[in-house]
């Protein structure tokens, strides 16, 4: 039995200071309430946030719709001349009405949605911007359009 007391005695302590460093990540804000000192996913990536949107009339571009939902995002979209030469092409197309009303979702997901499957989503995390390339089975194959593109 005497053997046993420091073992004991050891594990009661390494327990202690376990649920100690636990507490620091928490904080009572009432008698039955404890909240995470932590910042969530979404807050962590935006871009995984959950968004439900409905736009009105008034947006009626694929361009209005991308900066409406981006709006509250912190993210922008990125300028036109950075961006790929066909975006103008993709802004400027009429909102979709099955597109008028989207979510819940995340917003990566939405701003997918809105551009279709022929645009792959670009994302400057730095900068905190978004843009959209043309994905490989609809972008041209032209050299002098597109630098860095292989054409078979």
């Amino acid at each position: 039995m005497r053997t046993l007391r420091p073992v004991l005695g050891i594990l009661v302590c390494f327990s202690m200071a376990a649920s100690a460093h636990a507490a620091q990540d928490k904080l009572a804000v009432d008698r039955y309430t404890l909240v995470t000192l932590q910042p969530t996913p979404e807050q962590q990536d935006i871009l995984s946030a959950v968004i439900h949107v409905a736009f009105d009339e008034t947006v009626s571009t694929v361009g209005q719709a991308l900066d409406a939902v981006l709006l509250d995002s912190g993210y922008k979209l990125a300028a036109l001349k950075d961006s790929d030469p066909m975006l103008g092409t993709l802004l400027g197309e009429p909102l979709p009405a099955v597109h008028r009303h989207l979510g819940p979702m995340h917003l990566s997901t939405a701003l997918r949605t809105l551009a279709g499957r022929a645009w792959r989503l670009t994302i400057d995390r730095v900068h905190r911007q978004v843009s959209f390339e043309l994905a490989a089975p609809y972008a041209p194959c032209d050299q002098s359009a597109r630098p860095g593109v292989q054409c078979p």
